[in-house]
């Protein structure tokens, strides 16, 4: 799996694929590098048969701020 910058990925072996948004001194807002790695990060997991199901969290106090 490839790096993404401003993401954690972790797939469990259930098949239950967790990104979360890693900028919490930001509050998680989107910046150009998140809003390109992002959708990235969604097409691999769609891609994917050993994922489930996708889980969207945020690192810090936010999920994301705008």
């Amino acid at each position: 799996m490839p790096s993404f910058t401003h993401l954690q990925i972790d797939t469990s072996p259930a098949g239950v694929r967790t990104i979360t948004l890693d900028r919490p001194e930001r509050l998680n807002a989107v910046n150009p590098a998140l809003a390109t790695t992002f959708p990235q990060a969604m097409r691999e997991a769609a891609h994917e048969d050993a994922v489930r199901v996708v889980v969207i969290s945020g690192a810090g106090r936010a999920f994301c701020a705008s």
